[in-house]
């Protein structure tokens, strides 16, 4: 409460007149006064060089912190000389840009009076959008600021009935973009547009397509896509699907996202058909093998309404094409990085410092359905379920493919070449060649995995559960005997007799569970 009051107080002043200031120097003593101009005036000898572009980039923002600094005067004089500059008709963009970032920087402005200062500046009638959004941006960047802080910007602008539809997008594009945020905190900004009461449709509809063409990751756009239908009035779904797809024109990467994220979330078999009729016919035109597939999903329709298959079967391998139009037309290899550890193995292969999509060891990483390349919430669809119960589309007595192939390995998606999901033997290779404790890293419970070769680790993160710490992580192999079954990783220490096991544990494929790649270079994939 202290530090909102503070802020609040330092908006208030920020708002004051010039007059305020005036009134100020005038009651001061004299020598009071002409102490501020001077040091006013180098302030503003800095803001001079910029604009004549006698100074810039890093070094026009270390003289301007300096100049700040030294200013011998209280906070809102300090703040009204730099709120004169960012407003002046007579600097430049740059000046002002580099005003704002190193007001950010000073040593000497409080963190209240600097976030007064960013929202001064967005709020501002006398600041250009171009400026606003520089604000927008030098905070999201600044890394004194607080991540909580930073998400409070954006949301108040979002939520500002004042602020301009441009600067939203903006705002929600600067969002969307930086790198330090964390996916979960993007979420939270688009469902917070979808539920926004007080902004029409079209307006919504704006901010959630610029949010998704933004975000850089085909995985991250399908996440968001998925919030805003959780989100979104079930009656206004069609609306919605139709609205993303007149805003992508030819964009097909940000149409099939968009797509194939409202199938994701309504469950595949649990939406209409007539839908999707659009959505499909829009992703026609493409050519080749794009445009082929398409063909395919519109006999599927056809079948469907001449009664030749029921709408859930149809839905289902509806979902299978979009599936195929992701990795023929190379969205779904996902641009991300992962560290391994090389834990001294025979194999020579090394392991990844954290599981699939998880930022550090001790966070659990994105769970999958055995096989499937995209997180889900339900249980009730899996991609393989063939129309004949108890049989699977590939991967099963049939086909004899019992080991992942790489259209079907999140991991190699994700990650790249030399990636991908380890077999169970190189599970068993880990379990002989390491010791096993229970252990937390960073306050969470986990397993530590000690090499006896040459002491490295890896961390498994684990969840507590009926006096048992236990976890599980997929292979890359079904049970060639069930393959309803697929193999995995499990662990657990049981409180009771204090005793840590592993071993081989064999899972419905629907089960969702957390993968922990391995990388090897140029080796076949065991049998």
């Amino acid at each position: 409460m202290k530090a909102i009051k503070s802020i609040m107080l330092a908006s208030a002043m920020l708002l004051a007149t010039p007059a305020f200031f005036s009134s100020c120097r005038e009651n001061a003593p004299e020598i009071d006064y002409e102490m501020k101009v001077t040091v006013v005036n180098d302030f503003a000898k800095v803001v001079d060089a910029i604009n004549s572009g006698a100074l810039k980039n890093e070094q026009a923002i270390l003289q301007l912190v300096a100049a700040i600094d030294k200013m011998n005067v209280n906070q809102h004089t300090k703040l009204q000389a730099i709120m004169d500059v960012i407003v002046s008709l007579n600097n430049t963009l740059d000046a002002k840009l580099a005003t704002i970032e190193a007001a950010l920087k000073a040593q000497t402005i409080t963190m209240e009076n600097k976030l007064a200062l960013i929202e001064q500046v967005i709020k501002s009638q006398g600041t250009t959008l171009e400026t606003k959004l520089g604000a927008i941006e030098a905070a999201l960047r600044e890394q004194t600021i607080a991540m909580e802080a930073k998400m409070d910007i954006i949301k108040n602008v979002l939520a500002d009935q004042n602020a301009t539809l441009e600067t939203k997008l903006g705002a929600i594009e600067a969002a969307m973009k930086e790198q330090t945020i964390a996916l979960s905190d993007k979420l939270t900004l688009i469902e917070q547009v979808i539920k926004d009461q007080t902004s029409s449709f079209n307006t919504k509809m704006d901010i959630l397509a610029q949010a998704i063409q933004s975000l850089p990751d085909y995985t991250e756009k399908l996440e968001a896509v998925k919030t805003a239908f959780e989100n979104i009035n079930p009656n206004s779904q069609l609306e919605t699907l139709n609205a993303l797809l007149d805003k992508y024109g030819q964009n097909f990467t940000d149409k099939l996202a968009s797509i194939s994220g409202w199938f994701m979330e309504i469950g595949y078999g649990n939406g209409r058909l007539d839908m999707i009729k659009r959505a499909i016919e829009s992703l026609g035109g493409y050519g080749g093998k794009l445009d082929a597939i398409n063909e395919q999903m519109t006999a599927l329709l056809q079948a469907l309404e001449s009664g030749n298959m029921s709408e859930k079967d149809a839905m289902a391998e509806i979902a299978k094409k979009l599936k195929e139009l992701e990795l023929n037309s190379g969205v779904g290899t996902a641009k991300e990085t992962m560290e391994y550890v090389d834990l001294g193995l025979p194999s020579k292969i090394k392991w990844a410092k954290c599981d699939l999509g998880a930022s550090s060891p001790e966070i659990y990483g994105d769970e999958y359905s055995w096989g499937e390349t995209w997180t889900k919430t339900s249980y009730e669809y899996y991609y393989f379920t063939d129309i004949v119960e108890g049989q699977y589309t590939k991967y099963d007595s049939r086909d004899k493919r019992f080991f992942l192939e790489k259209e079907d390995d999140a991991a190699y998606l994700r990650l790249g070449e030399g990636w991908r999901t380890p077999t169970w033997n190189e599970m068993q290779e880990l379990i002989d060649n390491c010791t096993v404790t229970e252990s937390t890293l960073n306050g969470r419970l986990g397993m530590m995995f000690v090499s006896k070769i040459n002491n490295n680790y890896i961390f498994f993160r684990c969840y507590s559960i009926f006096g048992k710490v236990c976890g599980n992580r997929w292979t890359s192999a079904i049970v060639e005997s069930n393959p309803a079954l697929a193999k995995s990783l499990y662990f657990e220490k049981n409180d009771k007799t204090n005793k840590i096991d592993v071993r081989r544990d064999d899972c419905n494929r629907k089960t969702r569970l957390p993968i922990r790649p391995v990388y090897v270079k140029r080796a076949a994939i065991e049998k």
